[in-house]
């Protein structure tokens, strides 16, 4: 994969936020594979969120297994309420494929959740 936006921005704390993955997939992703989330603030850990990749794909309309022809994924999961709002925050997103592969990573710099 090659590229990673989400919608709103700044996040809101509570709401949907959408993540949009693109590019070309090396393989079919397959069941087993988890999307991790961690937010850090000056290096401690402040945010985590996981979820079984296929689970989190399926909730937003796509089953498993998503063949390599597929090159947009979107899907929207809710900012938990105990994200910290207002302080830049590092975010590192990572998407594993079920057979251990690493399909996606990403740093995001100065990400901020608000209470809107």
């Amino acid at each position: 994969m090659t590229g990673l936006s989400w919608t709103p921005s700044p996040a809101c704390v509570g709401k949907p936020l959408c993540i949009t993955v693109s590019g070309i997939l090396n393989n079919d992703i397959v069941d087993g594979g988890v999307v991790s989330m961690i937010g850090r603030y000056f290096g401690r850990v402040v945010y985590t969120d996981d979820y079984l990749l296929c689970d989190f794909l399926a909730a937003n309309g796509m089953t498993c297994p998503i063949p390599v022809t597929t090159t947009t994924a979107t899907f929207c999961h809710t900012i938990k309420p105990e994200a910290p709002t207002g302080i830049p925050v590092e975010m590192t997103y990572e998407f594993v494929n079920g057979n251990g592969n690493i399909l996606y990573c990403e740093k995001t710099i100065g990400a901020m959740a608000m209470n809107c």
